[in-house]
């Protein structure tokens, strides 16, 4: 929500070495702590809660159950994200376009303010647009040591993590080099 606050900011200084006081009365508006302006993609990254309890609960059940489905010649990190992934397919989760303050607006003007779902309300609602849906995946890999980021497209936001994989080897991940 929004919260309208007032405040008065006070300056102290000297000036021609005498002391100087100014103060100004200013009115404001306090957002909660989901609210965001997508002018930097990288203010999301503050959403990302991989300590969680809840989301380590998660990730942790996901890999037990698979557990005995492992491959050895995929790398730990590209294991746990399919785990993840197929965990949240599973689970049902689904996208479902903000009917408020859809992405691609917010996007699209820098002075709107958006709010992203925090990833432990994503993960029980089981529905979120495209950021809160990124936001939950990042912080579901990071919760096991996976490191992510965002990648913006006009109306879009995207997950990327660390494969594990070296470059030289990107071929396992996917055959057309676009995709790694």
């Amino acid at each position: 929500g929004i919260t309208p606050l007032s405040g008065e900011v006070i300056v102290d200084y000297t000036y021609r070495t005498k002391g100087v006081q100014q103060r100004a009365t200013v009115d404001y508006d306090m957002h909660d702590l989901r609210a965001l302006t997508w002018d930097d993609t990288r203010k999301a990254a503050a959403m990302v809660t991989p300590a969680d309890s809840n989301l380590q609960n998660f990730t942790s059940f996901a890999r037990q159950a698979t557990r005995d489905d492992t491959v050895g010649v995929i790398p730990q990190a590209l294991q746990n994200a399919m785990i993840v992934f197929y965990a949240l397919k599973d689970m049902g989760i689904i996208y479902q376009r903000d009917p408020v303050i859809p992405f691609d607006e917010a996007q699209a003007s820098p002075t709107i303010v958006d709010a992203i779902t925090l990833p432990r309300n994503t993960l029980q609602r089981t529905t979120g647009e495209c950021d809160d849906l990124t936001v939950l995946y990042a912080s579901l890999l990071e919760s096991i040591a996976v490191e992510t980021g965002f990648i913006a497209t006009p109306g879009h936001l995207y997950n990327m993590f660390n494969t594990g994989v070296p470059i030289e080897n990107r071929a396992l991940v996917h055959p057309d080099p676009e995709m790694t």
